[in-house]
């Protein structure tokens, strides 16, 4: 009974709201012509824990968390060419790593789902992208750290509005939109 309530479990997930969501920085787009912008190499590592527990990924939930970062840097309009991984033959390196740390009680979970999901369920996921531009020689031109919150809502009334705001849609866009906040901050300061 249990395990048929989480299978059809609704979840609704939100951002904080510190970070504008989705979408290129229009002036950082378009801020060089073609032939002045650098090349790129990145780097990405993922630290992911439940309550203070490192705890390893799925895959696919890797996979689209390194998705969504290299589409913030190739969709930016601010680099020539963008590898994955580190690269000596790039004009400049970015490491990112992103942290993710979930929060939830686990008490409150264990009465949400002895109830049938009928009372409510909240966790909230710690997100954090911080990013180290080096030159190509290796040399650190800036460090640059952007976080926001994701709040996720478990219940089984909520299962209508699941498929508009699931938890793993909502994280990915985020470290998307943190990915492009920190190349936005070292566009700012004149290192990318």
């Amino acid at each position: 009974m249990v395990v048929m309530a989480l299978a059809a479990t609704g979840c609704l997930a939100y951002r904080g709201g510190r970070l504008p969501e989705g979408g290129v920085d229009e002036a950082a787009a378009a801020v060089a012509p073609s032939d002045a912008r650098k090349s790129i190499a990145v780097l990405i590592r993922i630290n992911h824990s439940v309550n203070g527990k490192p705890v390893d990924l799925p895959d696919y939930i890797r996979d689209a968390w390194l998705a969504a970062t290299l589409d913030a840097y190739r969709s930016s309009g601010l680099f020539s060419e963008v590898k994955r991984g580190s690269g000596s033959d790039t004009d400049l390196q970015a490491v990112v790593r992103i942290e993710s740390e979930v929060i939830g009680s686990p008490a409150f979970s264990y009465l949400s789902a002895m109830s049938g999901l009928i009372l409510p369920s909240r966790s909230r996921d710690r997100l954090s992208v911080r990013t180290i531009y080096s030159d190509g020689a290796g040399a650190v031109l800036g460090s640059y750290r952007s976080r926001e919150v994701v709040t996720t809502w478990f219940q089984l009334l909520l299962l209508p509005a699941a498929p508009f705001a699931s938890r793993n849609r909502v994280v990915q866009s985020t470290i998307r939109d943190l990915s492009i906040a920190t190349n936005d901050r070292a566009h700012r300061r004149g290192i990318l």
